[in-house]
């Protein structure tokens, strides 16, 4: 339903895959089990603290960024969809690029 609706918008539609993002710092990219304690993140590496949640969400924004940076087409009329990604392991995204 959701890549429909990307799709009938013309929105990018993109697989992450959320695994261990709320273990891994938004801020230097250093994963632990026990950077996360309940609701605060703190990152044992570089001392950055978070809400937990927040933290993990731009773990993932990052995550699909490096997947459209990487990709070889254009953002323009892009199918970016983060193929070869697991789809029973996926966050699914709805981006929105506005051009300059």
């Amino acid at each position: 339903m959701l890549e429909y609706k990307c799709r009938q918008y013309g929105q990018i539609f993109l697989k992450v895959d959320p695994r261990r993002s709320s273990q891994t710092c938004s801020a230097c990219g250093f994963v632990h089990p026990k950077n996360r304690k309940g609701k605060i993140f703190y990152c044992l590496h570089c001392g950055y603290i978070d809400d937990a949640d927040i933290n993990a969400a731009k773990v993932i924004l990052q995550r699909g960024l490096a997947i459209l940076k990487s990709s070889t087409a254009g953002l323009a009329g892009s199918d970016a969809r983060g193929e070869g990604t697991d789809r029973r392991n996926c966050f699914w995204a709805g981006l929105r690029v506005i051009p300059r």
